[in-house]
């Protein structure tokens, strides 16, 4: 089964989540809206898309794209954390440097874990673009 028309419908939602959380609701505080309670309830990008993708799975099951993304999603959240954990032990530098041992982390737990998810140039551009919207809504929203 060909998954590129799923895994573009995903990134798009992806971008239109991305769009909504960083974009569309700075955008309603600046215009004096209470935002506040919405992004409270979406937490971080992430975690955002990680339930995007739960949604799609109860309405597509057997869209193997999303059960891979699914997994992704979760190693992303676990790898990230791991990873900000070693930076704030002084045991790796922030920016790229936590970020390669994040992507590494996931990678390495996409093998042990036997996940039928082959690491291709996409999935590690996936890995790392999720990255970069789990640290950027990190930073956001602790502010």
């Amino acid at each position: 089964m060909n998954t590129m028309p799923e895994f573009w419908i995903v990134v798009l939602v992806a971008l239109a989540t991305i769009g909504i959380v960083f974009f569309l609701f700075p955008w309603l505080a600046k215009r004096g809206h209470n935002v506040e309670p919405v992004i409270d309830a979406i937490g971080t990008g992430i975690e955002s898309i990680d339930k995007m993708t739960d949604a799609a799975l109860i309405i597509a099951p057997d869209l193997p794209f999303l059960k891979q993304l699914d997994s992704i999603i979760a190693l992303c959240q676990t790898g990230y954390k791991y990873a900000e954990d070693l930076c704030n032990a002084g045991k790796i530098g922030k920016g790229e440097e936590k970020e390669k041992a994040a992507t590494e982390i996931i990678i390495g737990a996409i093998k042990d874990l036997n996940l039928d998810i082959e690491i291709t140039p996409e999935v590690e551009s996936l890995i790392s673009s999720l990255l970069r919207i789990t640290a950027t809504a990190s930073h956001v929203l602790e502010k």
